[in-house]
């Protein structure tokens, strides 16, 4: 059983990079599709400063409060309203509480994978504020054991997984691995970035720099970022097969499979939390109208009369959840008691009213 979805990191993302800047876009979602390559298949993406505005923590320094005040902090980002820990940081405040750069450095964030196969890679974008002294950061890189490499006119450290400490999964104490084993530093566009691997940041510098296409180029996820009514301060889309549908195989619940079967197999799929009260929209999106209308059916018989897949509860006893359909979309509302937080942690789980199966399941 292919349940849950590990790339959905929502801590759950997500158009070309003309040497104007990484912020002369639109919203700031708009503004990370520039800075991600043009074959993306999985964007997750967090307006970090937009949650710290909401939540009035903006202008916090970590490094002039007490380390309990930073924990206080830190649970800010983890309430029901703000979904899961803000960005990839935010768990690590505390060791990188006094570092160059920690989580309250963060404008936005997007994590992202692209490519297939053998060619498949990762990296973890952060757009930080123009009080991040680089000159510092690299330093502290180098004195932790950070080894320097040419990426284009752009610098990669790198150091190997064997040097970092197995007790507290840092690198000197301060910075997380394996998320940090490579890190790329771009001062002129004032972004930082990790990659799976020195090669993945060396692709992404050369979309920063406009050598390669980016995903605002490619457009291929403009539909679904679309969908969102207001700008999101949280956005999960994929593209991927592997992520959009989960497949039954063993340990599925046969007893519900009659109420899952009829339900359509979308190509896309995009979470997004937006505005004051933290509204979650969840968008499927189909090959065709029809298949959205087919699916519509089936999904809002699912909701009245069906179960969770994951809790096995009448969703009734979930929240309330409204679903629509605008052309090859279908759009789901939802209004999870356990607001936002629940929403997220339900689609990266497989779970929730926008389940669906693989055209393979079985």
């Amino acid at each position: 059983m292919r349940l849950g979805r590990p790339s959905l990191v929502l801590a759950l993302v997500v158009p070309t990079v003309t040497g104007c800047g990484l912020l002369e876009g639109g919203s700031t979602v708009d503004d990370a599709f520039e800075a991600l390559p043009a074959d993306a298949v999985t964007v997750s993406f967090v307006d970090r400063g937009a949650m710290a505005e909401r939540l009035d923590v903006e202008g916090t320094d970590p490094r002039e409060v007490s380390d309990a005040d930073v924990d206080d902090y830190g649970r800010l980002f983890q309430d029901e309203e703000s979904a899961v820990a803000a960005t990839a940081l935010d768990p690590y405040l505390r060791d990188m509480k006094d570092a160059p750069i920690n989580a309250f450095d963060v404008e936005w964030e997007a994590r992202v994978f692209w490519g297939a196969g053998d060619s498949a890679a990762g990296a973890t974008v952060w757009k930080v504020g123009d009080d991040l002294d680089f000159e510092a950061l690299a330093a502290d890189l180098e004195g932790k054991g950070y080894g320097a490499s040419s990426a284009g006119d752009l610098t990669v450290y790198s150091i190997d997984a064997a040097e970092s400490d197995e007790i507290t999964a840092t690198v000197g104490g301060t910075y997380p691995a394996p998320l940090m084993l490579n890190v790329l530093l771009d001062e002129d566009e004032e972004v930082v970035a990790a990659g799976t691997t020195p090669e993945a940041l060396e692709d992404l510098a050369a979309v920063i720099a406009d050598d390669s296409d980016s995903l605002a180029d490619a457009g291929s996820m403009d539909d679904l970022l679309e969908t969102a009514e207001d700008d999101p301060e949280l956005a999960w889309m994929t593209t991927a097969e592997a992520s959009v549908c989960i497949g039954s195989g063993p340990g599925f619940p046969e007893e519900l499979a009659d109420q899952y079967d009829g339900l359509g197999v979308p190509e896309a799929r995009a979470l997004f939390v937006a505005g004051d009260d933290a509204d979650v929209l969840l968008a499927l999106q189909f090959a065709s109208a029809d298949a959205a209308e087919d699916d519509l059916e089936e999904r809002e018989a699912l909701i009245e009369d069906g179960l969770d897949l994951r809790s096995q509860r009448p969703f009734d006893d979930l929240g309330d959840f409204s679903v629509d359909q605008d052309g090859e979309f279908v759009l789901i509302e939802e209004d999870f008691d356990g607001g936002a937080r629940q929403a997220t942690v339900a689609e990266s789980a497989s779970s929730g009213p926008g389940v669906c199966l693989a055209e393979d399941a079985g």
